[in-house]
C-alpha cells in the first residue's frame, strides 16, 4: 500500500523501501501516479534517505518539501502564463481549481501542514547544508565498502581482510599513508572514533552510498535545475533497475564479512525481481594490499586516536 508522503509522524518511522522501489519500477504506461510527479518526489527523497538513513524522517519530509514546491512552481507557471509565482489569494485560488495543482499540493505541502508549516519547517533546517555535511562524512563509509567489495570481488580468498575492523583500519592507514606521500605533515587525519561514528550513521544505506558514488544514480540534488534531471531519472526504469541490480551484487559479496553482524541489521532492501549486476571496479592495488598488511602490527594504535 503506498503511503502518503506527510503521514510519517514518528522519529521511529523509516522510508518504505519495498513501496519506493514498487513505485520507481512501475511502468508509468499502467500505473497511474496518485497525484503528479509522485516518482519524482520520491526519488529524491530516497536519494535523500540515502545521506541520513540514521535520521528519522525530517530530512526525507523536508526533501519532500523542497521538491513538491519546485513543481507546483512549475504548475503555477504554466497556468498563470507568466514566468512568475502566485502573488495574490485570487492567483491561488485559480491555481487549486486546476485538478492537477490541487492533487500535487493535497498530497504534499496540505499533508505537510499547508504553506505556513513548511515555511517554518525549512527556517529551521538548511537541507543544502546538511547534505554537504552527510554527503562529507558518507565519504569515509564508501571508502570502507571499496575497499572491502574489491578485495572480495577480485579474488580475496580470506573474507577476515574484508570485515568492517580492516575497512576501518585501511581507511584510517590510508589518509596518513597519502598525507606522508603528499607531504602534508601538518594536515589533519581522521581518527578512528570518527570513522567508527561516520559508519554508524550510513551503516544501513552504506551499499547504495558506494553504488551512488560510483554510477550517481541523481547528483547535485536541490541544485539549480535539478528538477529536469530528477524527471529524466525516474522515468528511466531501466537506470533505476541497474542502480538497484549493483546495490544487490554488492550487498551479495559482503554478505557474512562483517565482525558484529551489523549489516545483517541493517534495512537493506531490493526486490526479489531485481537481479544481481556486477558491479565493474579494479582490484586493489599492492600498495593497497600492503595497508591492510599492517593491521595486526598497528591496530591497536589506530584505536587509541
Amino acid at each position: 500500500m503506498r503511503v502518503a508522503l506527510g503521514e510519517y509522524s514518528t522519529p521511529e518511522d523509516s522510508l518504505d523501501l519495498s513501496d519506493t522501489f514498487e513505485l520507481l519500477l512501475s511502468d508509468p504506461a499502467r500505473y497511474h501516479p496518485a497525484f503528479p510527479y509522485e516518482r519524482e518526489i520520491r526519488l529524491h527523497q530516497f536519494v535523500t534517505w540515502i545521506y541520513f538513513s540514521k535520521d528519522s524522517m525530517f530530512m526525507v519530509r523536508v526533501a519532500g518539501m523542497l521538491t513538491a514546491a519546485r513543481y507546483l512552481g512549475k504548475l503555477e507557471k504554466k497556468l498563470l502564463g507568466s514566468d512568475r509565482r502566485a502573488q495574490s489569494a485570487k492567483e491561488l485560488k485559480l491555481l487549486l481549481n486546476d485538478t492537477s495543482y490541487r492533487k500535487l499540493f493535497d498530497a504534499t505541502i496540505g499533508k505537510y501542514g499547508g504553506w505556513s508549516a513548511v515555511v517554518e519547517t525549512l527556517l529551521r533546517c538548511n537541507y543544502h547544508d546538511q547534505l554537504a555535511e552527510h554527503r562529507q562524512s558518507s565519504e569515509s563509509v564508501v571508502q570502507m565498502i571499496d575497499y572491502r567489495f574489491r578485495y572480495l570481488d577480485h579474488g580475496g580468498a580470506d573474507r577476515r581482510q574484508a570485515n568492517i575492523s580492516h575497512s576501518e583500519f585501511y581507511c584510517w592507514k590510508e589518509q596518513r599513508e597519502r598525507r606522508k606521500e603528499q607531504q602534508q605533515e601538518q594536515r589533519k587525519t581522521l581518527s578512528w572514533k570518527t570513522i567508527r561514528k561516520r559508519w554508524s550513521l550510513h551503516k544501513k544505506s552504506a551499499h547504495f552510498l558506494y553504488v551512488n558514488d560510483r554510477f550517481a544514480l541523481i547528483s547535485s540534488l536541490g541544485s539549480f535545475g535539478y528538477e529536469s534531471r530528477l524527471t529524466q531519472t525516474a522515468a528511466d526504469r531501466s537506470r533505476i533497475r541497474q542502480f538497484l541490480g549493483y546495490s544487490a551484487y554488492v550487498a551479495r559479496v559482503l554478505q557474512g564479512t562483517d565482525d558484529s553482524d551489523e549489516e545483517a541489521k541493517s534495512e537493506f532492501y531490493i526486490p526479489e525481481n531485481v537481479k544481481p549486476l556486477r558491479l565493474p571496479t579494479k582490484p586493489l592495488t599492492e600498495a593497497d594490499l600492503q595497508i591492510t598488511g599492517k593491521y595486526k602490527e598497528e591496530s591497536g594504535e589506530m584505536r587509541k586516536s
